[in-house]
C-alpha cells in the first residue's frame, strides 16, 4: 500500500468520525469497601474525615495522567474517564497498592474494588445552542 492510499483511508476514517461523533472511551469506577460498616464503627466524623483523606489519595494518583479526568463522585465513590485502558488499569494497580500501603499503618484498612469498562460513546453534537 502506497503512501497516498494510506493517507486517503485515514481522512475517510477521520471524516467518518467526524460525521458520527463516536469515540471509545474508557470508564473507570471505584467503590470504598465496607463503607457503611466503617460509619457504623467510627461514627461519621471520623467516617468522613477517612473518606476524605481516600478521596485526597484517589485525586493525586490520577494526577499523574494527563489523559484520566474526574466525571464524579457519588459518597465513597468515583467515576473516571481515561483515553486508554492501559491508564485505567495502571491507575488502578496504583491506586490499590497505594491503599495496601496506607492500610499498613493505619487502621481501619481502606480497601477499594474497581470496575472498568472499555466501550464507544456517542459524542454530543451541538446543534446552535451550545
Amino acid at each position: 500500500m502506497d503512501l497516498q492510499s494510506v493517507l486517503e483511508q485515514r481522512a475517510k476514517v477521520e471524516e467518518f468520525q467526524r460525521k458520527h461523533r463516536i469515540g471509545l472511551l474508557t470508564l473507570l469506577f471505584t467503590d470504598l469497601v465496607s463503607s457503611t460498616k466503617l460509619k457504623q464503627e467510627l461514627g461519621d466524623r471520623q467516617a468522613v474525615a477517612l473518606i476524605q483523606r481516600h478521596h485526597g489519595l484517589v485525586r493525586q494518583i490520577l494526577g499523574r495522567f494527563k489523559e484520566g479526568e474526574e466525571i464524579g463522585t457519588a459518597g465513597d465513590s468515583f467515576f473516571i474517564v481515561f483515553t486508554r485502558p492501559s491508564d485505567a488499569v495502571q491507575f488502578s494497580l496504583l491506586l490499590q497498592n497505594r491503599l495496601r500501603g496506607e492500610s499498613q499503618q493505619t487502621s481501619p484498612r481502606l480497601l477499594d474494588r474497581v470496575g472498568i469498562h472499555i466501550g464507544e460513546v456517542v459524542e454530543p453534537v451541538c446543534t446552535g445552542m451550545c
